[in-house]
């Protein structure tokens, strides 16, 4: 009896002093469990609708679904294809150019393919949209608009939306990144998977040296690159930064550039200049 009251002594003193250890020396898992982590996570990561696109090389590609949760793409009744970002489940946010004229707007998010039959894919009619007051014709000031959607987009791992800028900070020499469905060469078809790539953001006067006085302090510029850049179809698509794990930054909207296979910066229109505004439209509703 007393020999079986020793050892249960020991098994209970064992056992408390592996606890002692596991609590100085926490486990550390292997990595094929890491995956499962990060799933069960990314609830978290998308509570808000911001979901951080992950793009990873430094020329042209392909997205994956999901990569790039806040682009869409919109056809009108009127105007050319054009590319959007959503920024709240009721608004897209794209340039006055892919509004003007038109009066019925079809909106495809949760897709990467242009005629796409994902099952991730939600379509979307509108014939609301508000373009800036200050859209000057001749140059691209207030080139800029919203649609504003009849029913909300419910957010998820393939649809969710950019962060607005909330200084004006300039990100001159930053990388960034930008994303269309454009073509991939001068006149040529539009893209059937929507393309990913890297720039740089440069400052308005290095901008200012090839578009003279078109510049404007609401514009935003990226370096120009040999055969990589925007091109015919792709206005309206974001530049983008990733500045978490659980968002990415909207900081332009593709408006202008010199031609597709010229040595000349690319435009956009910069959201920073427009935050009021288009903050005034998202309290409203």
């Amino acid at each position: 009896m007393k020999t079986c009251v020793i050892l249960l002594v020991l098994v209970v003193w064992a056992n408390a002093k592996e606890f002692d250890v596991r609590r100085q020396h926490p486990v550390v898992f292997p990595s094929r469990a890491l995956p499962a982590v990060k799933k069960a996570s990314l609830p978290r990561a998308l509570e808000n609708g911001f979901k951080s696109a992950k793009a990873k090389i430094t020329g042209g590609s392909s997205a994956a679904l999901g990569q790039i949760p806040f682009h869409v793409s919109i056809e009108s009744d009127e105007t050319d294809f054009c590319n959007g970002a959503i920024i709240h489940p009721y608004y897209i946010v794209t340039t006055a150019y892919c509004v003007e004229g038109g009066s019925e707007f079809t909106i495809y998010a949760g897709v990467v393919k242009r005629h796409g039959d994902e099952s991730s894919r939600v379509i979307v009619k509108s014939n609301e949209t508000y373009i800036h007051v200050g859209r000057n014709q001749h140059n691209n000031d207030g080139n800029i608009a919203l649609i504003k959607l009849p029913e909300g987009l419910r957010f998820n791992e393939y649809i969710s939306a950019a962060l607005l800028p909330w200084n004006d900070d300039q990100f001159v020499d930053d990388d960034a990144w930008i994303s269309g469905w454009g073509s991939q060469d001068e006149g040529g078809a539009l893209a059937p998977i929507l393309q990913y790539a890297a720039v740089t953001v440069i400052s308005n006067e290095d901008c200012g040296k090839a578009y003279g006085s078109d510049m404007q302090t609401s514009d935003i510029c990226t370096r120009a690159v040999k055969g990589l850049g925007e091109c015919d179809y792709d206005n309206g698509g974001p530049l983008f930064k990733n500045i978490t794990e659980g968002a990415s930054l909207l900081i332009g909207l593709s408006a202008f550039n010199a031609g597709c296979l010229t040595m000349a910066p690319d435009g956009f229109s910069r959201v920073s200049a427009y935050r009021d505004w288009i903050n005034e439209h998202l309290q409203s509703t």
